[in-house]
């Protein structure tokens, strides 16, 4: 009888613990991805939202002019700049000041993040390009209104060569832009100065350009973003 019972309560034990070791597994795997295909099945817009999806997306005040900008990023410069591994996903924090032509100065909080491959490398470029995120609360009745997300081109180093490398890729996007303008990336050229949060202190001014969210050409072409896997 005594190990009956004895039987009983050590097959208890074990699934209670079976049970326990499972819980923790389900806890720690990663959470299940999206099949990206099914966006593709979802109903499309009729033509009314595509209509107005194609023109807030053009009237989006950064990309309605090519004047270049003027404006500031404040962070922990030196940090981003060392974050060369490609699989990083590490955001610092900063803030972009720029005026408006009354004088006032905006400043808005923003979250810097390295990106790219060949230009993320240190033998590459001595500065990283940039993903700028936005609060989409703090931008109403600024420049940067109705953005969220943005790739910000960068001199990849010191001197007018480099400077020169830059504008040619600008000029490069605005040739496309002529060649087929619902169809190509928009961008805005931009003269930048870095300052070193913490100190204050300026680290460089350099030229720089912003280029359009997928999701904003895509709704100028009255189209949508999918991300599909890559096959190789």
């Amino acid at each position: 009888m005594m190990t009956c019972r004895l039987a009983m309560r050590l097959t208890a034990l074990l699934l209670a613990t079976l049970g326990a070791m499972q819980g923790m597994s389900a806890a720690q795997a990663p959470p299940a991805k999206k099949n990206p295909y099914l966006k593709l099945a979802q109903p499309w817009p009729d033509a009314e939202q595509l209509r107005r999806r194609r023109t807030e997306a053009e009237n989006l005040p950064l990309f309605k002019s090519q004047d270049p900008i003027t404006f500031t990023i404040a962070g922990d410069i030196k940090a981003v700049n060392k974050d060369r591994d490609q699989k990083s996903t590490r955001q610092f924090p900063g803030e972009v000041r720029i005026a408006r032509d009354n004088g006032q100065i905006d400043v808005i909080p923003v979250k810097l993040a390295a990106r790219g491959h060949l230009r993320r490398m240190a033998r590459t470029c001595d500065s990283v390009p940039l993903r700028v995120e936005f609060d989409k609360d703090r931008l109403k009745d600024t420049i940067f209104a109705g953005q969220g997300t943005l790739k910000l081109v960068v001199q990849c180093a010191g001197g007018g060569e480099y400077e020169q490398y830059l504008l040619r890729e600008h000029l490069a996007y605005r040739i496309f832009n002529l060649l087929t303008p619902l169809r190509s990336f928009r961008t805005r050229p931009a003269k930048i100065t870095y300052v070193d949060a913490e100190t204050s202190k300026t680290i460089a001014t350099r030229v720089g350009m912003f280029l359009e969210d997928d999701g904003d050409v895509a709704r100028r072409m009255e189209g949508r973003t999918v991300d599909l896997p890559r096959s190789l």
